[in-house]
């Protein structure tokens, strides 16, 4: 599996979720139940997009670690997050979007004594639109609710393998194109994959590519030298992990001592 950043974790992501909607409840306390619900619907899409995301992660990485699978609970209630749609990845061009259905729930609250809140048993369903760019905390805005069940979630995958069949098209790339934002959008076109990350780098003349996985994969590093000669320097598989450099121009142009 990639190695990505920290996310949350099934049951950190409910706990969060949990609390957030709690404290959105109890501001409305005494209101009616269906506006509790709403209320509940939009706290847990709020809390949801509070993360800030700092690495190329994908859209479906995010759905698997930060949209809790079943019912939570809300109060007394209960919330159920559904993913609707997901594309892209936080650093790509668009940035990453997840469209969720939230249903809540909230039981009926008799009052415990004079001019204590009360209100109805009330539901309700909303759907939202969760956006992360680079570096930007999530935005939400609301959307019509479309008709039918919601997809399958996305399963983890496997990380896309960067051998020599990869690292001949990066050569390739390389040998084509001389400006180094030309050679950035061949690579791009070459390996579409949102987990492949990509750096291009001028360093003393020579042209330097690094492709694959940012953590814990393969990477495949290029280097075009002042005389034209291609070559990948050897890679301590170490320095590919998360917290170090990971896939990266400067695993030749400024190694780790």
């Amino acid at each position: 599996m990639q190695s990505r950043p920290a996310l949350a974790t099934r049951s950190g992501a409910a706990a969060l979720l949990l609390v957030a909607v709690a404290a959105t409840a109890g501001c409305t306390a005494g209101s009616a139940g269906d506006r509790l619900a709403r209320d509940a619907a939009r706290g847990a899409a709020d809390a949801i997009a509070e993360r800030v995301e700092q690495e190329d992660v994908s859209a479906d990485a995010l759905v698997q670690r930060w949209i809790p699978a079943g019912p939570i609970p809300s109060g007394s209630g209960t919330v159920t997050v559904e993913p609707l749609a997901w594309s892209g990845s936080v650093r790509g061009v668009g940035g990453a979007s997840i469209d969720v259905r939230i249903e809540a729930h909230v039981p009926e609250l008799l009052p415990s004594g004079v001019f204590q809140p009360s209100h109805d048993e009330g539901s309700a369903t909303r759907c939202f639109r969760l956006w992360w760019g680079p570096w930007d905390e999530g935005r939400v805005s609301d959307i019509s609710c479309p008709e039918g069940a919601a997809p399958e979630r996305p399963v983890d995958a496997v990380d896309p393998t960067m051998g020599e069949t990869e690292r001949e098209l990066v050569h390739a790339v390389l040998r084509e194109h001389r400006d180094p934002a030309a050679v950035d959008t061949a690579l791009a076109e070459a390996f579409p994959d949102p987990r492949i990350h990509r750096e291009v780098e001028l360093d003393a003349g020579a042209l330097v590519v690094a492709v694959g996985p940012r953590w814990g994969g393969d990477c495949i590093v290029a280097v075009r030298d002042a005389m034209g000669e291609i070559w990948s320097p050897a890679i301590d598989p170490v320095w590919l992990e998360q917290g170090e450099l990971g896939c990266s121009t400067r695993l030749h142009t400024a190694p780790p001592l």
